[in-house]
């Protein structure tokens, strides 16, 4: 028994993230940047299988194969890529994915932690921003001052897009909250 458990552990951790075949708790993950600058894959950052993929940590589950995030995402664009669970396996995804512009020293980065069935917990969804643009650009503030990050588990998707002002960002948290509009 010792064995079988070792073997599968095992198993589990040399399977590839960018995998194809069944995908349970499938989550289609939708990503909108609504700023001014192109976002590409963070290739300094390293898959933690033994894959060798760069660009994402992959915690549970995979990435489906023939739909991987985008090297790439345009400024006022949309990417897509879509991840799931292992055929066979309760286990739902979970994982991050890193996006970077080195040039203005922007680093975002895109989470999800599905909740399959099998779970008590509820799906979650984040996105965070780091870093302060160069000296010479617009603004000096660091971008999470001048940019939001929003994620929605419910439809997997996320939205990048400029802070507006303190004002108008109060009136948008009270809304999303109390679920009234404020005119």
């Amino acid at each position: 028994m010792a064995m079988a458990m070792a073997m599968a552990t095992v198993t589990l951790a040399c399977q590839p993230c960018i995998a194809g075949g069944s995908t349970p708790h499938r989550a289609d993950i939708t990503i909108f940047n609504n700023i001014d600058i192109p976002l590409e894959l963070d290739m300094e950052i390293k898959c933690t299988r033994p894959c060798g993929h760069r660009g994402w940590m992959i915690n549970e589950g995979k990435i489906v194969e023939g739909n991987e995030p985008p090297k790439i995402i345009k400024p006022h664009s949309i990417a897509r890529f879509s991840v799931s669970g292992r055929q066979g396996s309760a286990v739902a995804p979970e994982g991050k994915i890193f996006y970077t512009n080195k040039a203005q020293n922007l680093k975002v980065v895109f989470a999800w932690s599905y909740s399959g069935w099998t779970s008590w917990t509820t799906s979650k969804a984040s996105t965070d921003i780091a870093g302060v643009p160069p000296s010479g650009w617009f603004s000096s503030k660091p971008w999470d001052q001048q940019s939001k990050g929003e994620a929605d588990p419910g439809t997997w998707t996320y939205k990048l897009r400029p802070l507006d002002s303190y004002y108008k960002e109060a009136i948008k948290a009270a809304e999303k909250i109390g679920k009234f509009k404020v005119e």
